[in-house]
């Protein structure tokens, strides 16, 4: 799952007007904030469009196999070819 992750310190999903819910999978189409731990700790989560996580996926293929070789969990199926 391509994705952008800046530093968002002290950034609610309140803030940004974000509600994720597992729940609904289309709710993290839009930007969501990740809190690890403490507020200075938080990220802002951007999806990639379809278009780029398709380029992204195709560009890194040799790396996306290497992980899947390293470890089972790290392999996903759907985008290896």
């Amino acid at each position: 799952m391509p994705h952008y992750m800046p530093y968002a310190t002290f950034i609610t999903n309140e803030d940004i007007g974000a509600a994720p819910s597992l729940d609904d999978p289309s709710s993290l189409y839009h930007p969501v904030i990740d809190r690890e731990g403490i507020d200075e700790q938080s990220y802002l989560i951007h999806l990639v469009g379809q278009k780029e996580r398709d380029q992204i996926l195709a560009d890194e293929q040799e790396l996306l196999a290497e992980l899947c070789a390293y470890r089972d969990v790290l392999c996903d199926p759907q985008t290896i070819d």
